[in-house]
């Protein structure tokens, strides 16, 4: 059996998510691991009670508003260069001690350069290649930031396989961030959606719907806060403020604190504040609604969901990812000073409505045909074979 050492992105909890789908595929096939990762995916991995190796946080600003903020940006990253120095140094000494076979990153370029000075294989999962900038206020600046963040994508380029968390075009989520230099099209596989369940180990929505205690006969909608911890409590409390105004309406919202045990029950209404299974939860709503990380849509998409997405305001990525889908005809997009109890209910209507079967279908039929986790394992474990 191999030791593979995974090192994971800790912003937010998307990347991690995924990560332990592959993780737990990883050890029940007895392989031994090591994990490093830093940020809210920390607490996502002690949670579940895999041992982890804490490295120094890298992240993104937000503003006094709650909108992605790029001098926010630059001034917490303001020694960038010395983090990501620790880090790799970090990601060194582990490798040094632990000897792994093979590396797995998830969207971890610090993971790949101290893989790449051992002359370790190296996988990488990803869902961008290219990083968007972009500031109205800072317009310069961030085109110079951007131009720079071209040095990561060459960190990317350096690894062994490429696995795209992403559908194939036409239907690709993270499209603008996706657009991959023919050099590495060789080493690149879109293994679409990371799921450890897929909509098959469930029975039919309205089941579901009946076993979870709603209406089988009125939609379903599921709300999920995620991203950074700061940035899943501003849309907790915009959602709180709406929901007086959707009594009528069938809701479950997960407010995304793993370390929680909250629930609140009422006929209509369930508040949680996490999960275990979210694809039950998935497999029985029909709408659902979030912030436009591009996990969690890709998620929602295997199973049939229609999509309302909020963005993070002036968040680059997210506005992409939902533009992106909002123009495939997947997703209802909802701006976030927009949101309260009337457009949200407008929104929510107009995806359940408007949204075809026929573009639903589509991403199920796709999710269902790359592989997804499995895919992702079998990679890591050819990669860890061709270079023993």
């Amino acid at each position: 059996m191999a030791r593979i050492h995974m090192g994971i992105c800790g912003i937010g909890l998307g990347h991690a998510s995924r990560s332990l789908v592959i993780a737990k595929k990883l050890l029940s096939m007895g392989h031994e691991l090591s994990i490093s990762t830093y940020g809210d995916a920390v607490e996502f991995f002690n949670k579940y009670g895999l041992p982890i190796n804490k490295s120094l946080s890298i992240g993104y600003g937000l503003g006094p508003d709650g909108a992605f903020s790029f001098r926010g940006t630059i001034l917490r990253n303001i020694f960038l260069p010395i983090t990501v120095a620790a880090q790799v140094s970090i990601e060194y000494r582990i490798m040094s001690e632990v000897c792994p076979a093979a590396v797995f990153s998830d969207t971890r370029a610090t993971t790949i350069l101290a893989a790449k000075l051992m002359g370790i294989p190296t996988a990488l999962l990803l869902n961008q290649f290219y990083l968007l900038v972009r500031s109205e206020r800072w317009h310069r600046l961030a085109e110079i930031t951007e131009a720079a963040s071209s040095i990561v994508a060459h960190v990317w380029s350096l690894s062994d396989i490429l696995l795209i968390s992403d559908y194939q075009p036409p239907l690709t989520v993270s499209e603008d961030n996706l657009r991959l230099p023919s050099s590495i099209e060789g080493r690149t596989v879109y293994v679409g959606p990371i799921m450890s369940r897929t909509p098959r180990d469930y029975p039919p929505r309205n089941e579901l719907k009946r076993k979870l205690g709603f209406r089988q006969d009125e939609p379903l909608i599921l709300i999920q806060a995620t991203g950074p911890r700061q940035e899943r409590e501003r849309f907790t409390e915009k959602i709180i403020n709406a929901l007086p105004g959707l009594r009528d309406m069938q809701i479950i919202f997960t407010r995304g604190r793993p370390s929680s045990g909250y629930s609140f029950r009422s006929d209509r209404l369930w508040v949680v504040d996490w999960v275990v299974d979210e694809y039950e939860l998935l497999a029985a709503s029909d709408v659902v609604v979030s912030r436009a990380g591009q996990s969690l849509l890709t998620k929602a998409l295997a199973y049939g969901c229609r999509l309302v997405t909020v963005p993070i305001p002036r968040h680059s990525e997210q506005e992409s990812n939902a533009r992106s889908l909002m123009n495939k005809g997947a997703a209802v997009v909802l701006n976030e000073e927009m949101l309260n109890s009337e457009t949200l209910r407008t929104a929510i209507t107009q995806a359940y409505d408007t949204i075809s079967d026929e573009v639903v279908s589509r991403y199920v039929e796709q999710a269902g045909r790359l592989g997804g986790a499995a895919e992702v394992v079998r990679q890591v474990l050819q990669l860890y074979k061709n270079f023993s």
